[in-house]
């Protein structure tokens, strides 16, 4: 199998009792089957406090303490179960975490989750990312997309990463261009059936020659300037509070992990206009960051789902972590790197983490007005 992760993903190294925070509190931690066995099966005292800390579930769980901590979670914050027993015997939520994966047939790709304080680090002031490839010893997956429209949604994504990468172009004209790009595609993927019968060839193949002529459209670095004035001309100009207003109205609806969330919601959705009278990102350093949270979600997101003919939710990801997680880091009231990382982890533990939440935000692109490509298109142009 092949593997590809971005090239700060092996840099990651777990903080430990240096984080601010702390993966093992707060969080409910699921026990997976191999484990379980593991874990009835250890003896002495230490066995006897891991079978008493396990509550049935499916999956199985570690009961929290009274103060949200995982059981294990010692007084320096360090596991007890790493310690005792060593790292082979951890539960593979956390021995994995916060790292995710996505099989494509022979494909896999992993990252980084913006959850993580070291791990939000590294994506959001690393370099502009960049993908690397390598052979791994793994099973591949027999279920997995057709390769050549594997390969031309690939394409796609690639010159997604280089527009957001291109830092001589502003990034709401890049955020504008993804958009357009994304919107495209979904037009390209909603007909290839019936121009595919028509045709008398594959979905798949029909769909992956319109992503390789899309991706090649849209990797001309000369022609970006010239179409987003071309968009800016032809879509008519929105306020950005259309689409950000109703957003965070959605997300103060949703399940809170913490409960000071729908607050910071509430607050920033009421300075919105006076906010967004200002630049988006006020210096080079906070639109790098932004662009690195749109590369993590175009990532992480958008090829899984363009594979199930949804090619505008990765993007819609991107377009609003780039847009928000600036907004959340003035809420911090700290240094700049440490203002961005909480707002990321805050954003991402709230929406990411929280699948029936994600599962809204996802719905809420496909289906509400104010996420209406054409509207984020237009109201992004503003900023050009």
């Amino acid at each position: 199998m092949r593997l590809t992760v971005p090239d700060y993903y092996d840099r990651f190294r777990c903080i430990a009792s240096r984080c601010t925070d702390n993966c093992c509190i707060g969080w409910e931690i699921g026990i997976d089957p191999a484990a379980l066995a593991d874990y009835q099966s250890q003896p002495g005292a230490f066995g006897d406090r891991l079978r008493a800390a396990i509550r049935p579930g499916d999956p199985p769980y570690f009961a929290l303490t009274g103060s949200g901590r995982c059981p294990f979670l010692n007084e320096e914050n360090l596991c007890d179960i790493y310690r005792q027993l060593g790292e082979s015997h951890l539960c593979t939520i956390c021995g994995q975490h916060p790292r995710f994966h996505n099989w494509f047939g022979e494909e896999k790709e992993s990252g980084l989750g913006l959850s993580c304080e070291e791990a939000a680090r590294l994506i959001l002031f690393s370099a502009p990312p960049r993908l690397t490839s390598r052979d791994i010893a793994e099973a591949s997956d027999p279920d997995g997309p057709d390769p050549e429209l594997l390969a031309g949604l690939r394409a796609v994504r690639e010159a997604a990463f280089a527009l957001l990468r291109e830092e001589a172009l502003p990034l709401a004209a890049r955020l504008a261009l993804l958009a357009s790009l994304a919107q495209d595609l979904q037009s390209w993927l909603d007909g290839a059936p019936e121009q595919a019968e028509a045709q008398g060839c594959s979905t798949e193949q029909l769909t992956a020659d319109a992503a390789f002529g899309l991706a090649e459209f849209y990797s001309s670095r000369d022609r970006w300037p010239d179409l987003a004035r071309q968009l800016a001309e032809a879509i008519s100009e929105a306020p950005l509070s259309e689409f950000l207003a109703p957003l965070l109205a959605l997300l103060e609806t949703l399940p809170a992990n913490h409960a000071d969330w729908p607050g910071r919601l509430a607050a920033l959705r009421q300075v919105l206009p006076q906010r967004l009278a200002r630049p988006l990102w006020e210096s080079p350093e906070q639109e790098r960051a932004a662009a690195n949270a749109a590369h993590y979600m175009l990532y992480r997101y958008f090829l899984s789902a363009a594979c199930e003919g949804d090619a505008l939710c990765g993007a819609m990801h991107a377009i609003t972590a780039a847009l928000l997680l600036g907004l959340l880091a003035e809420q911090e009231n700290g240094a700049f790197q440490s203002s961005w990382i909480n707002a990321a982890k805050a954003y991402s533990r709230e929406v990411e983490y929280a699948p029936d939440n994600l599962h809204a935000v996802n719905a809420a692109f496909w289906q509400a007005d104010w996420a209406a490509p054409s509207l984020v298109i237009g109201a992004l142009l503003r900023f050009f």
